[in-house]
């Protein structure tokens, strides 16, 4: 049986996993409230993206006002969607993504996402998230970061560039939460 990321969450965690923080925000505490540093690992076409996509956009799981994501892919429509993030709540780019999985034959990702955005926030008023999409690991400069927001970088598929890693991992000296998702082969 497939569950999708959410249902599998909401599946296996009950009520007593979960504590209120002075946020009001609910947070699994699967997830530390420090600064974490995670890695996905799998074979291609395992879903890392997947997972990585609906623990983004579950409501009330990953708490982050910037989001940095660091892909030698970025045209993948799951980083295309995140972007909808500044403008739409996480629930509706999930249900925006279902829409465009259900229908990717007939509408282009730019079309749906500038469409949805019109239909559910007509004047484009910015949510709180901040998302950051490059190709270029020298573009999340980390004297750019704010560290008075909480930060959530994605490092995607980067294991060839291991000098830029061990340069940014090095020089980490701020609070952040760090999202490392490297593709691999597990045999």
């Amino acid at each position: 049986m497939h569950h999708s990321t959410s249902e599998t969450v909401k599946h296996t965690m009950t009520s007593s996993d979960c504590d209120t923080r002075p946020t009001n925000l609910l947070i699994k505490k699967i997830f530390p409230s420090n600064p974490v540093l995670m890695c996905i690992c799998g074979s291609s076409g395992s879903g890392k993206i997947h997972l990585t996509f609906n623990m983004l956009t579950t409501p009330k799981l990953l708490d982050f006002d910037s989001l940095y994501i660091y892909t030698t892919t970025p045209e993948q429509s799951y980083y295309q969607f995140l972007k909808a993030l500044e403008y739409l709540p996480k629930k509706d780019v999930q249900d925006i993504f279902q829409y465009y999985e259900d229908n990717e034959e007939e509408v282009e990702i730019k079309d749906i996402i500038e469409n949805f955005i019109k239909a559910k926030n007509p004047s484009f008023i910015p949510t709180d998230i901040k998302v950051f999409l490059t190709k270029i690991v020298n573009d999340l400069d980390l004297s750019n970061i704010d560290s008075n927001r909480k930060n959530f970088i994605v490092f995607d598929d980067c294991v060839a560039q291991r000098t830029a890693q061990q340069e940014f991992f090095t020089s980490l000296y701020i609070p952040i939460t760090i999202f490392l998702r490297n593709g691999c082969n597990v045999h």
